[in-house]
């Protein structure tokens, strides 16, 4: 039995394949992690002999949504197409020609440009602040470094002091 994604790669294959597009060797098309919260997708090449195998991934965040779901697969179907795998003038045309079947291809996900889209769970971004306890200048991180794990090594450059706090978000 076939999966919901799957039936609607099918769906963009052959809308492809009625435009004459020639895409590349499409190794896997499936489901990214949860942990895809910034790109709804995901085109990985990898060179095998003179030819490129590609694989797909697509973010679950947009899980129940067809429509977006299909637009994501097109534009990285698109990238296994010759020439296609940037965003350049090439990727461009190839996407005007997608648009006779209804796709928007664009260079960025545009949640906007679905009627009633909702994600399919929440993005939690958590953001770690190192602030300094004397001036109160503040550093907002999204992801950890040596500022974070470490801030009682790091002096604050406006007030020279050495107690830093953290706290996340």
């Amino acid at each position: 039995m076939k999966t919901k994604l799957q039936m609607l790669a099918e769906e963009v294959l052959q809308d492809f394949k009625e435009l004459e597009i020639a895409i590349g060797n499409i190794q896997e098309i499936k489901w990214g992690t949860k942990r895809m919260t910034r790109a709804m997708g995901y085109c990985k090449r990898k060179i095998n002999k003179k030819d490129y195998e590609y694989s797909i991934k697509i973010s679950p965040i947009i899980d129940g949504n067809d429509e977006a779901v299909k637009e994501v697969l097109c534009h990285e179907i698109l990238h296994t197409v010759k020439d296609c795998f940037n965003h350049g003038s090439e990727f461009k045309r190839v996407g005007n020609i997608l648009a006779r079947k209804g796709y928007h291809v664009s260079r960025c996900f545009n949640p906007k440009s679905f009627d009633n889209f909702e994600y399919a769970y929440e993005i939690r971004q958590k953001e770690i602040v190192i602030a300094c306890a004397d001036c109160g200048h503040e550093w907002i991180y999204h992801r950890e470094c040596n500022a974070t794990r470490y801030p009682e090594t790091y002096t604050c450059p406006y007030c020279g002091s050495h107690p830093i706090r953290k706290e996340t978000r």
